[in-house]
């Protein structure tokens, strides 16, 4: 289904809670972060991962169906 896409989506979504941290940290002062600073390291070894199991069995080149 989303073949020549995963990669790019998994990384998209992975983005969004970091996104959103900034986002929240820029517009209000007092909100506690949606990634809390002690997981951020954990965070970001699950999106290396993802990555590294996603390019092992991508097999096609990025939006074509192969």
């Amino acid at each position: 289904m989303l073949k020549g896409y995963r990669t790019l989506a998994v990384n998209l979504l992975a983005a969004l809670p970091m996104i959103a941290d900034v986002l929240i940290a820029l517009n209000s002062e007092g909100l506690t972060d949606l990634i809390p600073s002690d997981w951020v390291p954990l965070y970001t070894l699950g999106v290396i991962l993802a990555n590294v199991y996603l390019r092992t069995i991508t097999t096609t080149p990025l939006g074509r169906k192969g």
